[in-house]
């Protein structure tokens, strides 16, 4: 029993370092955003705050999964897929 609840905080430990670490991802891409459409507008700000936060989620889990390095890599290939989609 001991055992299996140390895993179980373990997971919820896991569980909010990704969340919270999707959101800090979400934020940091803000600046960025406003600085390129010229102002922060309420939709602009929760719009690039909850797909930021999705796929900051999907890296945090990556990085869990892989390491850093998956994590990075998977990144990347966003960027490229994303890249090409506006091409």
């Amino acid at each position: 029993f001991v055992a299996f609840s140390r895993a179980l905080s373990r997971g919820k430990a896991t569980f909010a370092a990704v969340g919270v670490g999707a959101i800090v991802f979400a934020a940091a891409h803000l600046p960025g955003v406003i600085t390129d459409s010229g102002s922060a507008t309420v939709g602009l700000v929760a719009r690039t705050m909850i797909w930021n936060a999705l796929v900051g989620t999907m890296f945090g889990w990556a990085y869990v999964k892989g390491g850093l390095e998956t994590a990075c890599a998977a990144h990347i290939g966003f960027h490229v897929g994303a890249l090409a989609a506006a091409i």
